[in-house]
């Protein structure tokens, strides 16, 4: 691996790594279903304006409303 993957491998192992040190804390003094909840939000609020950016989000044709539907629920 070159310099530039084990930099990527680096950072995505602390990001990943704090995230779920964050979620453990937070069942302590949070009730699990909203610090899901808040996982999920944040998630999507990070992936899909970089989906959209790259023109990723154009395959969901006319399902968007469906699948906006179950993501709600």
């Amino acid at each position: 691996m070159n310099r530039r993957g084990w930099l990527a491998f680096i950072v995505l192992s602390i990001v990943w790594g704090i995230r779920y040190l964050l979620i453990k804390v937070a069942v302590g003094e949070i009730a699990s279903a909203h610090v899901a909840w808040c996982d999920v939000a944040l998630d999507a609020a990070v992936v899909l304006p970089l989906a959209a950016k790259r023109g990723e989000l154009g395959g969901l044709g006319g399902r968007w409303r469906a699948i906006s539907a179950l993501a709600l629920l």
